[in-house]
């Protein structure tokens, strides 16, 4: 029996878990995870395998403690009995105890460099993989306590950890996925001291978003050391790295003082002349806010040194703080821990996954990081009051903002008008306002709300905080402000409205008060017919201004308007006329010619306006206008509108004097596009494969893609066979994250990508339950059991047993190895299974084989020759 001190100090909580102070380094760390994410299946089994040599020699000090010949004597049937019942290691009902010691009998004198891969050896895998539910025993988060946690605290060593946390993985995950993290976190402090390291911002992010898991969990800065600094540029006697950070911290992301302080030369002795540091590219400041923050970096932060070069010109060089706070900047200028880049550095091991519905590859599946991003709307989320609209990517979706700008992108077929046929999910808040940019490119997602309401969103994203302080900002609209005749040419030429001062501040903070007034007033917008025509005439004249302005800054702007239910529009005769009059009344007011309002140009009838503008010279040879916005109008059925929106823009009328030739004017073409039509798929195709630098394998053409996705995602009890372009261009997104870098796409890759949809999306014949289950196998990259099945796609086993039966004899699921069964797209039969065919051939295999495959080719070639593109329609005003 071990002796009543060991008893009790096994079974006392000696760990703690804090966020890592300044001073902490990689040498008082035991077991360094870097970039950890918030899935408990991709961090916890490397963890538990950097931590299995404390566990083995729990195993081992257990044994000494009752006999030290029991280990060298292979009797793996007594120490593992003991420790299940005098030291209450029972998870897996007891399973656990006996793989321990079993593999400490094995391994436990090795070093872990020594030890034998997870994928060769089960013991280990299963080992690590408890509590992830990816382990022989699908084990629950309830195991870890009375198995490797237990062995934790049985051993005499407390180990030290630094969690190097994943801040785009943090911040992009659903809120109950990180909970379940630091769920997690907090069992493993009850036996070891864990430091998360972590940028200030994922800090506030962590304290602000679980403020209760802070405070019931973390613990203070107790189990970090003070060590000499060691990062570059920096000298420990000159520096405090804690002061340093602290004064960081006090800083956004991209703030104007980060941009000065990383254009900075950082060598010793370095400088740069205040008016170059003006005109450099990466500090999009004005010339105003420049000498407002260097004085400050000088004067409150001490983190650089100004001196005068001949007494008219200033430059500017770091300070030892300022060379040491420089380094902590990431590229985006984000401010990051002092030792992250260390700790990265230092564990070169990436964390994999250890699911067994991965690719094969070993990067994640999409869906392990976020949901679909339809699937990612239908939350409950808070919208703020006021113009700021949210990111482009909702908190629990898998694509990122520059996903999101490549999915948006293809919406676009169109210089004016496109229709998306689209099953969309209705926004929780009607006023909730989507914005993205990404290399030149503006998407602004709103829903449908009424012509006022959503006029007045669209205008008010378009110049809300966040768009000046990320996209119209000084370097890009500074250029337009420097000649002398700036607001003449701005107010005259480009027609916008609310300018009288040639200075950005100005302008933010004029058109913020025009739409601050135009949200205040919405509300009141039926209550008399003058606030309805003030609100109407104001928004009208901020979009235009506002689409004016980007044009000018070299900027493209799509604005998507999203109509989750067509049939409620259209059954109302008004209210549908009210959606066809706002796009005839606003999409030709967005439009210029030669830098110059087209809509001032033709179809302004006010006189005291018509004498507000410059005179143009009009070109006999080129009269068209280009359109400032380009326009995408989804939902289920869009591309009915057609016919009715190509019929108001046509009566736009034109202004008499042109109209009889007494004046000479432009025209404003508009066209008009369907994106479902298979030329418009083929675009959706081939765009998406030119943003993420990709092409496909030799065994694919682009009409063997398309016949791909049309079998995945059409509709086959709709008279139209089709897809929305916005499903394929998510799925080739997510074959892009899964395939290695640099490689063409495969048959294989573009079938697990279809996983990375919504379940709404796949097979929409098919029952809910049924797209769960195909959305499962679409998911893995090997063939899976039932279990695996019931339990990723949370179907009940009758609804498993009801369907499968069924998807087999439809051609959609096969099973190329007895009970394990993978996702099949007619005409695209998984490789591995026609091999498996030939090898072993079957007459019976064999000939349900060709015919499904015949089936599928016919059905391919009826579908093909169904659907015929039709040519983009152009409406000319004037």
């Amino acid at each position: 029996m071990p002796s009543p001190s060991a008893k009790s100090s096994a079974s006392a909580d000696s760990g703690s878990i804090q966020f890592a102070s300044a001073f902490s380094s990689t040498e008082q760390y035991n077991v360094i995870s870097p970039a950890v994410s918030t899935s408990r299946r991709e961090f916890l089994p490397p963890l538990l395998k950097d931590l299995l040599p404390w566990m083995t020699k729990a195993v081992k000090e257990v044994s000494f403690r009752h006999d030290s010949r029991l280990l060298r004597v292979q009797r793996p049937g007594m120490v593992d009995v003991i420790l299940n019942e005098e030291y209450d290691v029972t998870a897996l009902g007891g399973w656990y105890a006996f793989a321990v010691t079993s593999f400490t009998l094995k391994f436990g004198d090795l070093c872990p460099e020594e030890w034998p891969a997870p994928e060769k050896n089960d013991t280990l895998a299963n080992l690590i993989r408890i509590g992830t539910g990816t382990d022989e025993s699908s084990s629950s988060f309830d195991e870890l306590a009375p198995g490797p946690i237990r062995l934790l605290q049985i051993c005499s060593e407390t180990p030290s950890i630094a969690l190097s946390l994943d801040e785009s993985r943090w911040r992009g995950e659903r809120r109950s996925q990180r909970k379940e993290a630091l769920r997690t976190f907090s069992l493993l402090a009850t036996v070891c001291d864990i430091d998360l390291v972590v940028a200030p911002t994922l800090e506030q992010f962590i304290r602000d978003r679980h403020p209760t898991w802070c405070e019931e969990h973390l613990t203070q800065n107790n189990n970090t050391v003070e060590h000499s600094n060691t990062a570059p540029l920096s000298d420990p006697e000159e520096v405090d790295p804690q002061k340093v950070y602290d004064r960081l911290r006090e800083f956004a992301p991209g703030d104007g003082k980060l941009q000065l302080l990383g254009a900075i030369p950082s060598e010793e002795g370095e400088y740069i002349e205040l008016r170059d540091l003006k005109n450099d590219s990466r500090v999009e400041l004005s010339d105003g806010t420049i000498d407002r923050y260097y004085r400050e970096l000088e004067r409150d932060h001490g983190f650089i040194a100004v001196e005068s070069l001949d007494g008219l010109r200033n430059s500017v060089t770091l300070t030892p703080e300022g060379r040491y706070a420089q380094s902590f900047l990431t590229t985006d200028l984000r401010v990051r821990h002092p030792q992250q880049a260390r700790l990265d550095h230092h564990l070169t091991r990436p964390p994999q996954s250890n699911t067994g519905i991965v690719c094969g590859t070993g990067r994640p599946h999409p869906t392990m990081e976020g949901r679909p991003y339809e699937d990612s709307l239908d939350g409950k989320r808070t919208i703020s009051q006021g113009p700021q609209p949210s990111e482009l990517s909702p908190d629990e979706c898998w694509l990122s903002e520059q996903d999101l700008v490549n999915r948006l992108a293809v919406g676009t077929h169109a210089r004016g008008v496109t229709l998306v046929n689209d099953r969309i999910t209705e926004f929780d808040d009607g006023r909730e306002t989507h914005l993205g940019f990404s290399g030149g490119e503006v998407h602004v997602v709103v829903q449908w709300g009424g012509p006022i309401p959503t006029l007045v969103r669209i205008a008010t994203t378009l110049l809300s905080t966040r768009a000046f302080d990320e996209i119209i900002t000084p370097s890009r609209v500074d250029p337009l402000l420097t000649s002398s005749t700036a607001v003449d040419t701005l107010r005259l030429e480009r027609q916008m409205g609310w300018i009288s001062d040639a200075d950005y501040d100005h302008i933010q903070a004029r058109y913020g008060r025009v739409g601050d007034a135009l949200l205040q007033r919405l509300w009141y917008r039926d209550r008399d017919p003058d606030t309805w025509a003030w609100i109407c005439s104001e928004a009208h004249g901020l979009l235009a201004s506002a689409t004016s302005l980007y044009d000018a800054a070299n900027l493209d702007v799509t604005i998507h308007i999203r109509v989750p239910d067509t049939d409620q529009l259209t059954r109302d005769d008004r209210r549908y006329q009210r959606f066809i009059d706002f796009v005839k009344t606003t999409v030709p007011k967005n439009a210029v010619y030669r830098g110059n309002s087209a809509h001032r140009m033709l179809l302004e009838r006010d006189g005291d306006k018509l004498s507000f503008r410059f005179p143009v010279d009009i070109d006999a040879n080129d009269q068209d206008a280009e359109l400032t916005t380009n326009w995408v109008i989804i939902g289920p059925g869009a591309t009915g509108f057609e016919d009715d929106l190509a019929d108001a823009l046509q009566s736009v009328p034109i202004r008499e004097q042109i109209a009889t030739g007494v004046e000479r004017g432009i025209r404003i073409p508009i066209e008009i596009c369907r994106a479902n039509t298979i030329s418009g798929l083929r675009r959706t195709v081939e765009s998406t494969l030119r943003r993420t630098n990709r092409c496909l394998s030799d065994e694919l053409t682009l009409e063997s893609v398309i016949r791909l996705y049309l079998h995945a995602f059409a509709d086959v009890l709709h008279s139209t066979l089709t897809c929305s372009p916005f499903d394929i261009a998510e799925a080739l997104l997510a074959a892009d994250r899964l395939a290695p870098s640099r490689k063409p796409l495969t048959t294989e890759y573009l079938i697990q990508g279809i996983g990375a949809t919504s379940p709404k999306k796949i097979y929409p014949w098919l029952s809910p339950a049924a797209r769960k289950m195909m959305k499962t196998l679409f998911e893995a990259d090997e063939p899976i059991k039932r279990s695996e099945i019931l339990a990723a796609s949370g179907i009940s086993d009758s609804s498993y047993d009801r369907h499968r039966g069924q998807l087999a004899n439809a051609g959609l699921l096969v099973e190329p190895k007895t009970h394990y069964y993978e996702a099949c797209v007619p005409g695209q039969w998984p490789r591995r299974y026609v091999q498996s065919l030939t090898q072993t051939p079957s007459k019976g295999q064999t000939l349900i084989m060709y015919q499904h495959l015949l089936s599928a080719q016919i059905q391919a070639h009826q579908m093909s020759q169904y659907i015929r593109s039709t040519p983009t329609r152009t409406v000319v005003i004037g």
